[in-house]
């Protein structure tokens, strides 16, 4: 267990329910986390460290196993019309259906440990408060629809985030004083906050709230970034960490790409908040944003499989070449289109 890791990280359930995320069956992690959550709010209350990570696990098994869901009926469905049209050519994925794929293919590569830099996301608490009642009656069976659980995934995630941000904006406590977080919880807090980001990020893509996913991304990849730069500035011998920061790095550039490409043609990519509408790109702006971001993104990887030699990366950098190659693909379908 990492040091200053809440102790939930070491329960067996907890353990179990990562395991079955990371390895394909995040359906079978829902009901672990939901209970692990309950329990957590009852002992610890819902603003503890333990409560707050089993509300984002339960939000991202949520949504995993609606993402797994809807791209096995995909997979169905294009099957069945190959049997039905043998001469006919498969149509096309949409770019919805390149992202959940992405969005699947990311279960073992969420975990990072970045630096903060910008902690304010301005949530609804009232929703949120009212997610935490409505929690124990989805569990229970009450409106099971697809739909329905990536609207309680999305939820859960933002009020996890919401209330791990709360945390690492406390002032970190005297000796004496117990009614705050100390400066070894504050940091381990903010680590967490590329990993949260980047599944809220998953979230908004997946509902084509294409605006919202950019900028979820653009914020964990400023945490990610800073983290790069702090070891790349060391110039020590490269070790597992060095990839590690260097490929999250590079999947936060491209993923801000495949959001940028995914919004819709002719419109400007805007970013709804509470108070606020935030324009993040022009319409006739979109696919040059995309552009300069995957051109990071490129740029980069091929500097870092140089380097890969060590561990368990070579396989991780299998699955972010992939990523970064949908991107490729898609700008090619592109100019296709255009000729």
């Amino acid at each position: 267990m990492p040091p200053n890791s809440p102790a939930i990280n070491a329960d067996p359930r907890f353990l179990l329910g990562r395991k079955l995320i990371t390895s394909g069956s995040p359906d079978q992690a829902i009901d672990i986390f939901a209970n692990l959550l309950e329990n957590c709010r009852e002992r610890l209350g819902q603003d503890s460290f333990d409560a707050i990570l089993c509300q984002y696990e339960y939000g991202n098994a949520l949504f995993r196993a609606s993402v797994q869901k809807q791209y096995a009926e995909i997979d169905e469905t294009g099957e069945k019309a190959n049997e039905d049209k043998t001469d006919t050519k498969p149509a096309a994925k949409s770019q919805r259906e390149i992202m959940a794929a992405a969005a699947e293919k990311r279960f073992v590569t969420d975990a990072s440990s970045p630096e903060p830099k910008r902690a304010k996301i301005d949530f609804d608490s009232d929703k949120a408060a009212k997610t935490n009642d409505d929690t124990q009656q989805k569990v229970n069976g009450n409106g099971s629809d697809e739909d329905d659980d990536v609207a309680l995934a999305l939820e859960m995630i933002e009020t996890a985030l919401h209330n791990l941000l709360a945390k690492v904006a406390a002032t970190p406590k005297s000796q004496h004083d117990e009614s705050t977080i100390s400066n070894e919880q504050k940091d381990w807090a903010s680590n967490q906050l590329p990993r949260f980001l980047i599944c809220l990020g998953d979230v908004y893509a997946f509902r084509e709230e294409h605006g919202k996913a950019v900028d979820a991304y653009v914020r964990a990849l400023s945490y990610r970034e800073d983290k790069w730069k702090e070891i790349k500035e060391k110039n020590e011998p490269c070790s597992i960490e060095h990839l590690q920061r260097h490929r999250l790095y590079i999947e936060a550039c491209t993923l801000v790409a495949e959001a940028f490409l995914a919004s819709p043609d002719g419109e400007d990519v805007v970013c709804d908040g509470d108070d606020e509408r935030m324009t993040l790109a022009k319409a006739g702006e979109r696919i040059d944003f995309a552009n300069s971001w995957y051109a990071m993104a490129r740029e980069e990887l091929e500097d870092h499989s140089a380097k890969v030699d060590m561990g368990t990366e070579k396989k991780d950098v299998c699955i972010l070449v992939e990523l970064v190659s949908g991107v490729g693909f898609a700008f090619e379908n592109l100019k296709e289109e255009v000729k």
